[in-house]
């Protein structure tokens, strides 16, 4: 349900040995333009005693704004091109990740 490591306790996992569990139709969600949200995230906003969206709307700077933030987050995540992917970024060059913020700034443009 939670994260899970197949080492013995006494030893410590690695991040990569950890899965998140999401919602069932993550996959459907992020074709979508949707993020998925991890289960314990979803359980922690359902129990706030405040609106989740209020706040977010608070500090994005109102409602409008909010949705304009999703849509760019979504057409980022949607994009064919997988300029916006971090995966490899750890083992850039400082060159190499220059060249790709560039590349991420060019593709933001068009």
């Amino acid at each position: 349900n939670h994260t899970i490591c197949k080492k013995p306790k006494e030893k410590r996992c690695h991040a990569s040995e950890y899965r998140l569990t999401t919602t069932p139709s993550a996959k459907s969600q992020k074709k979508k333009g949707v993020m998925p949200v991890n289960i314990d995230l979803q359980r922690e906003r359902s129990r706030a005693t405040f609106n989740p969206e209020r706040l977010t709307n608070l500090f994005d700077g109102g409602a409008a704004a909010t949705k304009r933030r999703r849509h760019l987050e979504s057409l980022i995540a949607l994009d064919p091109t997988g300029v916006f992917s971090n995966e490899d970024n750890a083992y850039l060059h400082r060159k190499d990740m220059h060249v790709r913020a560039l590349a991420k700034h060019v593709r933001l443009i068009e």
